[in-house]
This record gives structure tokens, C-alpha cells and sequence, in this order.
């Protein structure tokens, strides 16, 4: 039999000693299932612990892995996942007659990413969810609630083991639906139109390359900047045509090119697992170590489909390009690596630049392999630079909320949330009752996603790098006339002819 969701009601005393309360089989009034989009994961659920929980009541996190990257027992930054998280708590007053007072179990998986946001939910297709409970996860500490005022949350880690297919009630993706088709389309299929779909389009996220550390001391050294330093000022810069040329497979050695005249130079050895230069783990550059390497996410991420439409036109112009596949590591090729999730990029550029291998990515990157590599991410990531990969400017620009506000960097594109409204939800193990579901779902995704500037100035917060403040945006017609961080509206929109969200638009203002 399948295991459930478990309240803690005896409090935290309790939960590191394991004790779990009743069954949550008749307590919790809902369940909502949502897939998709990795990239804006961590902010809807700090969202849905700030404001759809009542802090008065127990709220518990349970996330696959809390990653290491991240310093769980602070405040902040924001807690990080792999691919999974569940919140279970009682709906704040305020969300709805059909939530508020009610407890609910909120599962969210970000496997496959944007593309299981789309297609899966239009076509009531399973995807995978994380299982979790008390008993088969581990209490890890009880966190503070982001600028929740003292209150706090239970937060459990389950592992990547228990797992369990489920029909989506609803998707987030980075951009909209209709841009999941072609070499962009989820392995679910092409996203197509059924009519089904209620669909609404949520706050912008800002993107850009990411490189491995290894490779950003390396342009820093070029660019007569201070190497290792975090700040604004000693942050290296690429060309976009440069992040296009390897993002397009056409760079094959990382010494085939000179960015910004400077012949990248990889050093004799690379830090090993230990983090530490001239130790017995150190990596010795070999035949693998001069190729370019891509961390990439597999066909239908959000965060690949943003970075492709960006840099290379896809799905929006005629004879757009698509980025290489997984050509193997033999050498003689830019090394492709794909991931499934923004969680495991960054654990494949981490261990890239650490040699200590990855068993995650396809393929399988062994350990004593190292390189300089390239990714993309979302701006809400290794805030705490736990992880051995770093955001860089784009042609001088750094990506941040003031940036974008100016018009200056324009790589930010907006989330689209999108639920089933025919009203087929699949009633199975892990459903309460389904009459109950289906209304409150509904009640969910019409007034408790509208996530407004100053929910997206809280959760900002959480992202506030060495190089100054990124995260989420919310286009609006009352944008302030200066840049204000507690107040994050922008002039900017992507809409076509009509305020149609239209991600192959250019920023422009929002009307």
C-alpha cells in the first residue's frame, strides 16, 4: 500500500524522534498536483508557505534533498530542492471559500521541467511525484519562514527513492504553453491546443549563462579583474555571440576561440572533491579536459526553451536552430550533458569543475573528469555559492533587477500557470476526495497564483547575490518611474498585437 502524506501535530520534539500523528487520509480536504517549470519552483513554493499557509498552524516541507549547496539551518538564502517538494498545511483566510480553514497537501515536481507543465496536463497524462511522509522522511530542523515574522516550518528530506505516477492537475511553465512543439516539445509529445487549458500568465524570471568556477577565475584573470571575488565589479563578462557560438555546438576546444580577445587557458589541474589546490584528489587536465562541455536540460524545459528562443531564434523565426544532443565523451566534440531538472545542471557543472564525477546527467560524467563548462539558469539559484559554477555578465551587462527595470539586460521571460478545466482529475492512492479536489484546485489556480509585486518583493529577497539583487518582475502599467526593489514592477512586457503572451516578442512597453 502506498504511503501518505502525515501531519505532524505534536510539534518538533516529536519529529526528531520520529513520531508521526494520524494518517492524513481523512484530515487533508485536498490534494493538488502540479508539474513543470524547475526554474520558478522555488519561488512558488516559498510563495505557498508565506502566503496560501497559515502560520498559525504546522506547515511542513518536504523537499527530495535539501541541497547542500544551501545553508538549511539559516533563514536565508531560500531552501533549494533537486526535482520534488511537498507542502502540507491549512489554508490561510483569504485563499477561498473552498481552501481557507482546510488543510491541504501541495506536491509540485519539476522532472522534465516547463514541457510536463503543458502537454501532460492538457492530455491528463502521468508524470512523476514524489511520495513523502513522516516515516519515510527525515527530519532535518524546523526553518524559518521567509519574512514570515518569527514563524516557522517543519522541513523534512525524503530522498529520490519512493516515487509515484500521478495525473498533473496543473502546470507552470517559463514560457507559454504553444512554444512546446518541435525540438522544443516535452517527451510527452508536442503541446497541443484541446481547449482544455485555463491559462495565466505570472511574474517574469530572469535568465543567463552560467559557467563553472574554474572557468570564471579564468576570465577574470584574462579581464584584469581580482580572481575568486564575488563582487559586481570583478564580474567577467561574455559576448552573446560567443555563449551562442558554444550553446550551438560550434566551439569545439575551449582554445578555439578567443572571447573578448583572450585565448581561454585551462589550468594544469583542477581542485578535487575536497576544494582544495594541490591535494591527491586533484583532477590532471588530460585528453577530455580541452573540449567544450554543456550542462544542458533535455527537450522541453522551460529554461532551455527561453535560453534557445533567446540566443538562437527557435520556434520563432523560420530555420531556427536546435542545440546538439549527447554526442559522447570521446573526445573531438563539445561534450553535451543533459539533465532533467535546473537542480541537477548545477550539480552537473559543480561536479564538472570538481572532477568527482556525476551519476545524474546522461551520460554519466565519471569521476576524474574535469573541464571548464557552460549552462543557463534561472537567477533564484546558489545564492549561498555553495555549488563551483557562477552567473556572468552578457556583453558587459549583469543580470539583475535594476537591469532589467532599465531596459539594459532583457534575458527575463515570463511564467505561465495553466490547470485543466473539463474537471477530469484522477481520483487514485494519493487523492482524498475527489468532489472536494476538483474545487478546490480550481479555487487554487483563479486566486491564489496571482502572485503580485509585493509577494515578488518578499520572495526577491531570498535572492540577493554578491552581485546585487535578481529574481522575479512583474510587468505592470503603474511600473514606478525609478527602480525601486520593493517594489518590482516593469515597464516591459513580451506580448503580441492584443496583450497576448508571446515569448518570441521583444521587451517592449507594457500597454
Amino acid at each position: 500500500m502506498m504511503r501518505k502524506l502525515n501531519m505532524i501535530a505534536a510539534g518538533v520534539a516529536m519529529a526528531v524522534a520520529g513520531t508521526a500523528n494520524a494518517n492524513l487520509d481523512g484530515a487533508v480536504d485536498a490534494t493538488i498536483f502540479m508539474s513543470g517549470a524547475s526554474a520558478s519552483s522555488n519561488m512558488l513554493r516559498e510563495h505557498i508557505v508565506r502566503n496560501v499557509c497559515n502560520s498559525a498552524n504546522p506547515i511542513n516541507v518536504f523537499v527530495d534533498i535539501a541541497k547542500s549547496g544551501t545553508d538549511v539551518a539559516a533563514a536565508l538564502p531560500t531552501l533549494e530542492h533537486t526535482e520534488h517538494w511537498v507542502v502540507q498545511c491549512t489554508a490561510a483566510a483569504g485563499t477561498g471559500a473552498n481552501l481557507q480553514g482546510k488543510t491541504f497537501a501541495m506536491y509540485k515536481s519539476d522532472n522534465g521541467g516547463s514541457g510536463t507543465g503543458t502537454t501532460p496536463v492538457a492530455e491528463a497524462s502521468a508524470v512523476t511525484f514524489m511520495n513523502a511522509d513522516t516515516a519515510n522522511c527525515s527530519f532535518v530542523r524546523a526553518k524559518a519562514i521567509q519574512n514570515g515574522g518569527g514563524s516557522t516550518y517543519n522541513l523534512y528530506s525524503c530522498g529520490t527513492n519512493d516515487l509515484v505516477q500521478q495525473i498533473p492537475d496543473g502546470g507552470t511553465s517559463d514560457v507559454e504553453p504553444n512554444k512546446f512543439t518541435g525540438s522544443l516539445a516535452p517527451s510527452a509529445g508536442p503541446f497541443v491546443d484541446l481547449g482544455n487549458l485555463q491559462v495565466k500568465t505570472g511574474p517574469g524570471l530572469i535568465f543567463g549563462p552560467v559557467i563553472t568556477k574554474a572557468f570564471r577565475d579564468q576570465l577574470q584573470a584574462d579581464q584584469g579583474l581580482v580572481v575568486g571575488s564575488e563582487t559586481l565589479a570583478n564580474m567577467p563578462s561574455l559576448p552573446k555571440a560567443y555563449v551562442s557560438s558554444l550553446t550551438q555546438g560550434k566551439i569545439q576546444k575551449w582554445a578555439d576561440e578567443e572571447p573578448n580577445g583572450d585565448v581561454v587557458n585551462l589550468p594544469a589541474s583542477f581542485v578535487g572533491a575536497d576544494g582544495i589546490a594541490g591535494t591527491a584528489d586533484d583532477v590532471a587536465a588530460g585528453g577530455y579536459t580541452p573540449f567544450v562541455h554543456l550542462c544542458r536540460r533535455t527537450q522541453g524545459s522551460g529554461t532551455h526553451a527561453q535560453h534557445m528562443m533567446h540566443y538562437h531564434g527557435t520556434n520563432c523565426i523560420d530555420g531556427s536552430i536546435s542545440m546538439p544532443g549527447q554526442p559522447g565523451l570521446s573526445g573531438g566534440n563539445p561534450a553535451v550533458l543533459e539533465n532533467s531538472s535546473s537542480g541537477r545542471l548545477a550539480q552537473c557543472l559543480d561536479h564538472l569543475d570538481k572532477g568527482d564525477g556525476y551519476a545524474s546527467s546522461i551520460p554519466a560524467l565519471a569521476a576524474g573528469r574535469a573541464s571548464f563548462g557552460i549552462g543557463y539558469q534561472s537567477l533564484e539559484k546558489n545564492v549561498a555559492l555553495g555549488e563551483n559554477w557562477r552567473y556572468i555578465k552578457t556583453d558587459g551587462v549583469a543580470p539583475t533587477l535594476e537591469n532589467v527595470f532599465n531596459g539594459d539586460y532583457d534575458q527575463i521571460y515570463f511564467a505561465s500557470f495553466q490547470n485543466r478545466n473539463d474537471g477530469s482529475y484522477k481520483t487514485g492512492p494519493l487523492r482524498t476526495n475527489a468532489s472536494k479536489d476538483v474545487a478546490a484546485i480550481n479555487e487554487f489556480f483563479n486566486s491564489d497564483l496571482d502572485i503580485d509585486a509585493t509577494v515578488v518583493a518578499e520572495v526577491n529577497q531570498a535572492f540577493v547575490h554578491s552581485f546585487g539583487a535578481s529574481g522575479f518582475m512583474v510587468p505592470s502599467t503603474t511600473a514606478p518611474a525609478a527602480f525601486n526593489i520593493n517594489n518590482p514592477r516593469i515597464p516591459w512586457t513580451r506580448e503580441a498585437t492584443g496583450g497576448v503572451a508571446d515569448s518570441c516578442q521583444p521587451l517592449s512597453k507594457k500597454k
